[in-house]
């Protein structure tokens, strides 16, 4: 299979919760796929994703340690929304039992400092998203207002899109890793069935 045409399955299997699926397909096919392959990293991704969806934490973050975590794969956009949508899950999914998912800190701060740059510079929507996960997950404040900051001059100067868009997002993600979930609710809710505008993830 070419790993263009595994990658859309990857998507089709997790899309209909074919979870057992899904990670039979990327188990059986990855290890006969080059490591250097253009696909390699974010296809360990999506095979971590569906080993947190079946509840295989350590084999998720085990994927995460080797074949996705920027300081071991590459320091580059496509590494920062991979690794800040996995970290970010692992939190959610680990709820109360957070210590015997992810008995160790996870590995933030290299995220967030991929991050950093685009508190003083947001550039498109599907990375600031994610930025803003590992901002917000780091507990940076500063950059996360500066990143709002920004985001809010441009929807101020007629960007609609980054108004009724990027805007409630930020805040509403910032606002979930604080524990104001009422408040985040109230922003993310009317963004949600629009975020195929700001691509997938």
């Amino acid at each position: 299979h070419h790993a263009g045409a595994v990658h859309s399955l990857a998507h089709v299997l997790f899309e209909t919760e074919d979870v057992q699926g899904g990670a039979r397909l990327l188990r059986s096919w990855l290890p006969g796929y080059c490591p250097r392959g253009a696909e390699h990293s974010h296809l360990s991704w999506h095979l971590a994703l569906f080993e947190l969806a079946l509840g295989h934490y350590e084999q998720a973050l085990a994927r995460y340690e080797h074949d996705i975590r920027p300081s071991v794969v590459a320091k580059s956009m496509p590494t920062l929304a991979d690794s800040a949508s996995f970290l970010w899950r692992v939190q959610m999914y680990s709820g109360a039992t957070s210590a015997e998912i992810a008995p160790a800190p996870l590995p933030w701060e290299e995220v967030r400092a991929l991050a950093a740059p685009m508190a003083e510079h947001p550039g498109f929507a599907f990375q600031v998203a994610h930025a803003a996960c590992a901002l917000a997950a780091c507990e940076d404040h500063a950059g996360l207002t500066m990143m709002l900051e920004h985001l809010q001059r441009s929807a101020s100067q007629g960007d609609l899109f980054i108004r009724d868009m990027v805007v409630p997002l930020v805040q509403g993600i910032g606002d979930f890793a604080q524990g104001e979930y009422a408040r985040a609710a109230q922003l993310l809710e009317p963004v949600c069935p629009h975020l195929v505008r700001i691509g997938g993830s």
